[in-house]
């Protein structure tokens, strides 16, 4: 549109958005906007699909504008009693020109944080559990002031909540093309679901 034509329509406050896309591209991998966190929700689905059985209290928040301020996790956890939390997300998938060592890569699995603000008891718990079950994963290795997510506000909460992080691989973050390989959305989805059943003996859940 030109100016004059926009001018007509939208009005100062109006909010604009890219227009909603979904592509499947070749072999496991998907294209569409908000992948980040619409991949972690699914990630959520899939491990509480395989949870139905287990004898142990499992919360799961689907929590809102965390690109925002987090502000739907920072008042998600209070009254639950939460031993402890698995933020799940979006990290950034290699591009070309971008450096390695900052990214993951798509189609090898998830990727496990490692922060000071996370607990590194359930970072390795986590890496030890997809390494039983045959689960690719990979380490990240994350700045000391915030990860990023909503596990910032989590690791605060209350008394304090031990809080691991766990990250699918995607290219193109914020922007209406971003791609996930479907392979580590469900390979999320197993890891959080085999972790929680190790685990569901050990905690007073």
């Amino acid at each position: 549109m030109t100016r004059a034509e926009a001018e007509k329509i939208i009005s100062l406050g109006d909010r604009v958005t890219f227009k909603r896309n979904f592509n499947e591209l070749i072999g496991t991998r998907v294209s569409s906007s908000v992948l980040d966190d619409r991949s972690g929700i699914a990630a959520i689905i899939i491990a509480l699909n395989e949870l139905k059985d287990v004898k142990a209290k499992i919360t799961a928040l689907f929590s809102v504008q965390e690109e925002s301020g987090l502000t739907g996790a920072k008042i998600g956890p209070y009254g639950k009693n939460v031993d402890e939390a698995i933020a799940i997300d979006v990290s950034f998938g290699y591009t070309p020109s971008c450096k390695k060592s900052d990214c993951g890569e798509l189609g090898k699995g998830p990727m496990v944080g490692f922060s000071p603000l996370l607990n590194k008891e359930m970072s390795n718990s986590l890496c030890s559990v997809a390494e039983k079950y045959s689960i690719p994963y990979q380490k990240e290795i994350m700045g000391g002031g915030s990860t990023g997510t909503n596990a910032d506000v989590i690791t605060v909460s209350e008394r304090g909540i031990k809080t691991a992080l766990i990250s699918i691989p995607e290219k193109y973050m914020h922007s209406p093309i971003e791609i996930v390989d479907t392979r580590d959305v469900e390979k999320t989805g197993h890891l959080i679901a085999y972790y929680i059943k190790e685990r569901a003996g050990e905690l007073n859940a």
